[in-house]
């Protein structure tokens, strides 16, 4: 019997083909042959026939029925199929087996076949001709499910077998029969695919699985239009898994500002007319808020109606506010020179809760009809400007004498809504009082146990002055003395003491009010040679070695020596006259200087300043950035200099805004900083901000501003010259050649102009060795104001702060608060300050070496601190520390750390105490000549283990002193695995230690 005549009736209209799914990419499909497949068969078992399906269509089969035939070794290969990109593929199989039961005369009857394959790179492989088990790779044995005979129905099998991984480019399948009665219908060779989708505003590109069932393939997504991913957020990604589904989405992306998200998240659509969207994100657009509108679509912000305005600081979803009326219910209470004023917030509040005061004070004649400011001498409490409560104080005013105030109310939008500040007034007239505060103590001369005071009469005083009462303080108490005179010698002190001294008058009426508080230190016990000390209103002092009869005598003095003593009085006495009248000029022109300055601050309102108001602030310094016309602030605290006067020599360097040159001037050497040519608009205000803040320092150790060129080109800043440049490249100059003391006294100059700065309420921002100018006298001077800023008083704190949203900050010397959270305060100066001690001890270290300034933050927060350098006094080092507390509520202020560095310089036996314990020698010891340890990555790299450095430094281990107390456990920990690498490193550590131990040194810094 001829069992293919049975096989062929029975195929036709089998075909019952599965649908192909979207995810399944077909490569080999031989339903869709319309002619001969061109197979390679072994032998003359297989035969290729065309049979038609239930649609008519032509259908390609191959059969094979030898069972009658022994030893029956049929194969049967395709063509060269390409798989692209796929690294696994599945071979599908629908076919027909005969049963073996019931044939008479079989001689090898099977009901299974075999699938093989083959990889190759290209289509015409020799390899593939060679059809035999040692060739090809066997995939399955493969049987069928059902099988049909003669009397039955045919019932056709499929089978699906994956092949992975595939390595090449491409692969030939081959079907053995080993004596089996089948027809192959259909052959489908496919791999599967992850389809292209959109989720959460991404696009995923179809993606092919991976080699295993288990393969999750990482895809990006791009955004779609008019999004993108935020700011610290992760890329959208998906994951497709081996069956070709997407799992596992990552990231996100996010609608750009003025557009909004559709239900799906598949698209981002602009916002309407009359709503907006201010910044990246998935939620919807919202209406303009209340008193605003917008005419445009993909609005980002709404824009106030008239009348109405918005703060500089309020979000673009605030409703839109107006300037509040006038403070209500303004009410006086006088008690002789005294007026406490007392006020209601206003009735409109402009929709607004930032409401502040401000008060001006006019003293006028009976009528009220002729006015001018109040005297210098009124006090205000707590200030004039920027009150936020109902009341104010105002003490010292001029006995029977009429005044007007006014209260002015602001908001936020006071400064941008071009109105006048809306204000009451109100009128009182004083009346019989005590004698006003008296002047500040000065101190004439001192020596270690006695102090000679002196202070002038109270301004104000309507009966005779009866005497004065002294009051000073010490650690060893409080003491109370009284005279009649204006100068008074206190006796019996105790050397090398601070004290506190305030003086108050007394007239018939009662006591008045005490000085302000001034500060004096005994000096210590020295030879018996008295020791005069002349002091300044500005704090500088001079001391005069000579004899007094009013101090302690040197017993070995011999009368002949009356006649010098008589010179020296005398010359102290003229000393003492000139420094007094220059002192008191100078101090006359800074308070008419400082009283313009706060003027100004009004100027932004029209009208105001031409009210005849006077609005001294408490403080000091005024931030140029207030005035609409830079110009304006320069005029106001810069003095204008006729360029023909300045003679530029030679150029010196560059700055941030142009050329640093070295010049005359009045034949007085100079520095000159000039504007570059092409400056733009912000360039400018920059450059003449720079000029207006220097201009309102007065102090020996702050830069001086001679004046400035504005009037032709280009511009020019003029400064005092400083001989010796930079702090940072003058110490490196003078490694190891100048001594802990003087270190410590350059260092104390320093603080001292950093103390007079933040007295002002101001912030440096930039505090460090290069910004410090050293003249010839040594002398250290605070510079380059470029990124100062004025300090404000935040409500919630007690530490005044500046928060800035964006620039460049100096990592290296900022503390982690102002880097973090952009807060700058005085405490952060403090924390600067440290710093700039340890590049001062360490002669112009670049603090942290080679470390990355990621490193540098990373380190810190984790709480590391740089190590003392080399003969660094441990006194000067702990210091250091306690500027470098992570809480800045902890860190000293600039006035404790003048007083500490002064006692350490009074104290030298402190800072003979160094680290290594050994007299200072050259700085060159500390560091063993037979090492070379410039840097971690240098010690690394001579045991070839660089691959480390960046391990070791983000655990810290960064100085040799830790190097040398490495342990196994603790290079495990960093993540050494090789423990013959752990062997090397313990061993140069060992040998390091050892040659430390040789010169003393624990603290060489790797």
């Amino acid at each position: 019997m001829d069992y293919l005549a049975v096989l062929i009736p029975l195929i036709i209209g089998l075909t019952n083909l599965q649908s192909i799914s979207s995810e399944e990419v077909t490569i080999l499909d031989t339903t869709q042959a319309t002619s001969d497949l061109g197979w390679t068969a072994s032998g003359t078992g297989w035969t290729e026939l065309t049979n038609h399906d239930e649609t008519d269509a032509d259908l390609r089969t191959f059969q094979v029925c030898h069972i009658r035939s022994p030893h029956q070794n049929n194969w049967l290969k395709t063509n060269f199929i390409n798989v692209t990109t796929t690294q696994r593929v599945y071979v599908e199989i629908k076919f027909t087996i005969r049963s073996c039961d019931g044939i008479r005369g079989v001689v090898s009857c099977k009901e299974t076949f075999n699938l093989y394959y083959l990889e190759s790179n290209h289509k015409n492989d020799r390899r593939s001709l060679r059809l035999n088990e040692d060739t090809y790779t066997k995939v399955d044995t493969i049987a069928a499910d059902e099988r049909f005979k003669p009397d039955t129905r045919v019932e056709a099998n499929t089978e699906t077998r994956m092949i992975s991984p595939i390595r090449s480019r491409g692969l030939y399948i081959a079907f053995q029969d080993t004596g089996a009665c089948m027809s192959i219908m259909h052959v489908r060779v496919y791999y599967k695919s992850c389809q292209e989708t959109l989720r959460g505003l991404a696009i995923f590109p179809p993606t092919v699985s991976g080699p295993m069932m288990t393969s999750l393939v990482d895809v990006p997504g791009q955004c779609v239009p008019n999004s993108a991913t935020m700011k610290n957020t992760k890329a959208p990604s998906l994951h497709c898994n081996g069956e070709g589904e997407w799992l596992v989405p990552t990231g996100s992306c996010s609608c750009n500002p003025g557009y909004e998200p559709n239900n799906q998240l598949t698209e981002c659509n602009q916002c309407s007319v009359g709503r907006f969207k201010h910044e990246v994100g998935n939620v919807p657009c919202q209406p303009c808020p209340a008193r605003s509108f917008n005419v445009n679509f993909a609005s980002t912000m709404c824009m106030c109606i008239s009348g109405y305005y918005r703060s500089p600081g309020d979000r673009p979803d605030a409703p839109c506010t107006r300037t509040p009326s006038k403070p209500s219910t303004l009410e006086s209470s006088v008690n002789k020179t005294s007026v406490k004023l007392t006020w209601v917030e206003p009735r409109k509040s402009g929709g607004r809760t930032d409401i502040t005061y401000s008060v001006t004070c006019e003293r006028c004649d009976a009528t009220y009809t002729l006015c001018s400011r109040c005297g210098e001498g009124a006090d205000f409490i707590p200030g004039r400007t920027r009150l936020t409560k109902g009341s104010l104080l105002v003490r010292d005013l001029a006995p029977h004498t009429d005044y007007k105030f006014k209260v002015y109310s602001f908001n936020g939008v006071s400064g941008v809504s071009g109105l006048r500040p809306a204000f009451a007034e109100i009128r009182i007239r004083t009346n019989q009082a005590a004698p006003s505060a008296v002047q500040p103590v000065r101190v004439v001369m001192a020596t270690s146990a006695e102090v000679l005071l002196q202070w002038s009469p109270p301004r104000y005083s309507s009966n005779p002055i009866l005497d004065y009462q002294i009051q000073y303080s010490s650690i060893h108490g409080l003491f109370t003395n009284v005279t009649t005179k204006t100068t008074y010698k206190l006796s019996n002190l105790s050397p090398s003491t601070s004290y506190i001294v305030q003086v108050r008058a007394r007239s018939k009426v009662g006591y008045g009010l005490y000085s302000r508080a001034s500060a004096f230190r005994t000096k210590p016990v020295k030879s018996s040679t008295a020791h005069y000390v002349l002091t300044n209103p500005h704090g500088a002092s001079v001391d005069i070695d000579g004899g007094n009869d009013n101090m302690v005598h040197d017993t070995t003095v011999k009368p002949s020596s009356n006649h010098n003593r008589l010179v020296v009085a005398v010359c102290v006495a003229c000393s003492f006259l000139v420094i007094t009248l220059c002192a008191l000029l100078i101090l006359c022109g800074r308070r008419n200087r400082y009283a313009k300055a706060v003027e100004s601050d009004l100027e932004k309102y029209p009208g105001f300043i031409n009210s005849s108001v006077d609005l001294l602030s408490t403080r000091t310094y005024v931030d140029p950035s207030t005035y609409e016309d830079p110009y304006n602030a320069v005029k106001e605290f810069a003095k204008e200099i006729d360029f023909k006067l300045v003679n530029i020599e030679q150029v010196i360097g560059r700055g941030e805004f142009g050329e640093v040159c070295k010049g005359t001037f009045f034949n007085k050497c100079v520095a000159i900083k000039t504007l570059k040519v092409g400056y733009n608009t912000q360039e400018r205000s920059d450059f003449l901000g720079e000029a207006s803040i220097m201009g309102q320092f007065d102090h020996p150790n702050v830069i001086r501003l001679e004046g400035v060129v504005t009037k032709s080109r280009p511009l020019m800043i003029i400064t005092e010259f400083m001989e010796n440049g930079s702090l940072d490249a003058f110490l490196r100059n003078q490694e190891g050649k100048i001594p802990s003391a003087q270190l410590t006294e350059m260092l104390l100059s320093i603080a001292q102009g950093m103390e007079y700065l933040s007295n002002m309420g101001y912030v440096h921002r930039d505090l460090a060795a290069r910004n410090i100018l050293v003249n010839s006298n040594l002398v250290c001077k605070v510079s380059d104001f470029g990124l100062s800023r004025v300090l404000e008083q935040l409500e919630e704190d007690d530490v005044a702060m500046y928060t800035t949203r964006g620039g460049m900050i100096p990592i290296r010397w900022t503390s982690p608060e102002a880097i973090t959270m952009r807060t700058f305060s005085t405490s952060s100066d403090v924390w600067s300050f440290g710093i700039v001690m340890w590049e001062v001890m360490s002669f112009g270290e670049r603090p942290y070496w080679e470390m990355s300034n990621q490193d540098v933050v990373q380190f810190v927060d984790s709480g590391y601190r740089l190590p003392p350098p080399c003969y660094c006094p441990r006194i000067i080092h702990s210091v250091m520390l306690e500027c470098w507390k992570r809480d800045r509520t902890q860190r000293p202020n600039f006035s404790h750390l003048v007083t500490l560095l002064d006692r350490f310089l009074l104290e030298a036996d402190c800072l003979t105490d160094t680290i290594n314990n050994r007299p200072f020698r050259d700085q060159d010891d500390c560091i063993p000549e037979m090492l070379d340890l410039s840097s971690l990555g240098q010690w690394l790299e001579q045991m070839h283990m660089l691959k480390y450095k960046q391990t070791m430094m983000r655990h810290g281990c960064v100085t040799a002193e830790q190097i040398i107390r490495l342990t196994a456990s603790g290079l495990a920990h960093m993540g050494f695995s090789d423990m013959n690498d752990v062997n090397t490193v313990l061993r140069e550590a060992d040998l390091l230690r050892q040659k430390i131990e040789e010169v003393g040194n624990v603290g060489v810094a790797v």
